[in-house]
């Protein structure tokens, strides 16, 4: 395997001709949510999030958003939310497919923002995430139902600490599994012609016992995030929310066709040196 920074030197050669279309692709795969967002600012369907309220009055934070998720306000939040998601699904898709393209050196349009494959990528999404998180789950339904019927004072303190050692003991599995599917989009995208269930055995056997390389290639990108941070705070101090917002989304766009295309390279390398029986078919236009 090459190391964090030779996926970056590739990923920055190939996006660095093509910059400007790349961050067009990215930006389209982000309009779902963007609409989202003005719409939410329009129509006031915000939920409270009053960090002094949930600090101060944990209970009260919590009756506020109950009251409005269950309001007409929040049932159309949920809705639209859901909704705007399921959108961006297959756009995303299409910013990685771009990135293939770009690491075989061929030319990327416009037209390369979308997979056409939308039922499936949102349906590969349902399994990935059921697949990563049915242990975390099940332990919600085993836990709640016990942690409602005990009466004793102590036996509710032990219970209580049980489920809390078994949430956080699930969501490290959960993560671990998350990982063991982190290429599933990337074979998807490659040829979305392959079933769900391919791609989601194909993903786990490339990642297993490359799953720390993956998480490192994602943390060698920090520095990049930190750097983020650091100029979206000097811009809104110095030029206000708006400008912030703008400056946000422009840098955001640029380290997700960065992160993207060398986590494209990642799972190129995997699929080369993968089994001829465990690859995910050809390369796709």
């Amino acid at each position: 395997m090459r190391t964090s920074k030779e996926y970056r030197q590739t990923a920055w050669s190939a996006i660095k001709p093509v910059l400007p279309i790349m961050l067009l692709i990215f930006l389209v795969a982000s309009l779902p949510q963007l609409i989202f967002m003005f719409i939410q600012t329009a129509f006031g369907l915000m939920p409270p999030m009053d960090t002094d309220l949930l600090l101060s009055d944990p209970d009260a934070f919590v009756a506020a958003y109950s009251a409005f998720m269950s309001s007409s306000k929040g049932i159309t939040y949920s809705l639209l939310n859901t909704l705007f998601t399921l959108m961006t699904i297959p756009l995303s898709l299409g910013t990685i497919g771009a990135a293939q393209r770009i690491l075989r050196g061929e030319d990327v349009l416009v037209r390369h923002s979308y997979i056409p494959y939308t039922f499936r990528a949102i349906w590969l999404q349902i399994c990935t995430t059921f697949y990563a998180f049915w242990p975390m789950l099940l332990a919600y339904v085993v836990a709640i139902p016990v942690l409602l019927t005990v009466s004793s004072p102590d036996i509710m303190l032990l219970t209580a600490i049980l489920f809390f050692i078994a949430v956080i003991a699930t969501l490290v599995f959960a993560i671990m599994r998350l990982y063991l599917m982190a290429a599933s989009d990337y074979l998807l995208a490659r040829n979305p012609n392959t079933s769900v269930s391919e791609i989601m055995r194909t993903s786990r056997t490339i990642m297993k016992g490359n799953r720390m390389n993956f998480f490192l290639l994602e943390l060698s990108f920090i520095g990049w995030n930190l750097l983020i941070a650091v100029l979206d705070s000097a811009v809104l101090a110095m030029a206000g929310y708006t400008l912030a917002n703008v400056c946000s989304m422009l840098l955001s766009l640029f380290l997700g066709v960065y992160m993207t295309t060398a986590k494209a390279a990642f799972v190129n390398d995997l699929t080369a040196a993968a089994p001829s029986d465990n690859a995910s078919g050809k390369m796709t236009e």
